[in-house]
């Protein structure tokens, strides 16, 4: 069973955790107001990986890998609105704000398609790289970058045009992309140990940064002042350190 992930829609009103179960095939609810946190579940079908949410946070999204849909969840009444017709091998979607889009990557077919968030029905898709299992964009989701844990290149994805702009070229395939801030998106890859920078404007690879031995997952606080690594190398604690401050 695939450890849950965990979100919240992060709005006063809703003071709610929101997570997924790969195995069981659900998404799980904690209310923080209530002294049990009693966890409420919602069936969606096979293998839901991530879950997203509206920039009001009033939708829930997530892909029931399993049974090929991509799911709507209203988050005040925790009920399924939307479930349109399957499509094969859906992976993971992104919640695109101002563009009101959702971008949703196949990973058998190696492209992404823009459904709109209240139908999920689609406007357009876009060939990217093969085997897709992760998508991040840029805070006003201009830009979205689609990334490969099989690949060593990066798809830059203009969300306003639906086109593809180009396919980057990594050192070695990545196994995370740092949440965007400014203007700079980071790759990190536990068989590097110098993460890339791509810059978000001109969509080309920037500077490289020594992080360790094994860099695996990166947070980046709120102002972007500081980036967090965690270094899965052999002797090494496990949990983030600071490795890099601009």
């Amino acid at each position: 069973m695939r450890v849950p992930r965990s979100r919240n829609p992060g709005t006063p009103e809703t003071p709610q955790v929101w997570g997924v179960s790969s195995g069981g095939g659900y998404v799980w609810v904690i209310d923080t107001r209530q002294q049990s946190n009693q966890r409420r579940v919602l069936a969606v079908g096979g293998l839901p990986y991530s879950i997203e949410f509206s920039s009001k946070g009033d939708r829930a999204y997530t892909t029931a890998s399993g049974a090929d849909q991509l799911i709507a969840i209203d988050c005040a009444t925790r009920a399924i609105v939307a479930r349109p017709k399957p499509a094969r091998n859906l992976f993971r979607c992104a919640s695109l704000p101002t563009t009101k889009f959702l971008l949703v990557v196949n990973s058998a077919q190696g492209r992404s398609a823009f459904k709109m968030p209240a139908t999920l029905q689609q406007r357009a898709e876009i060939p990217v790289i093969p085997n897709p299992d992760e998508v991040l964009a840029v805070p006003d989701g201009s830009i979205a970058f689609v990334m490969s844990r099989s690949e060593n290149r990066l798809s830059v994805v203009d969300v306003r045009r639906g086109v593809l702009l180009t396919n980057l070229v990594l050192a070695v395939s990545p196994r995370e992309c740092a949440e965007a801030r400014r203007c700079e998106v980071y790759v990190i890859s536990p068989g590097n140990a110098r993460p890339a920078t791509v810059n978000t404007w001109t969509h080309e690879m920037g500077d490289y940064m020594m992080l360790g031995s094994a860099p695996a997952d990166g947070l980046i606080v709120s102002d972007a002042s500081e980036m967090y690594v965690a270094d899965r190398a052999p002797g090494r604690d496990d949990a983030p350190r600071r490795r890099h401050r601009r």
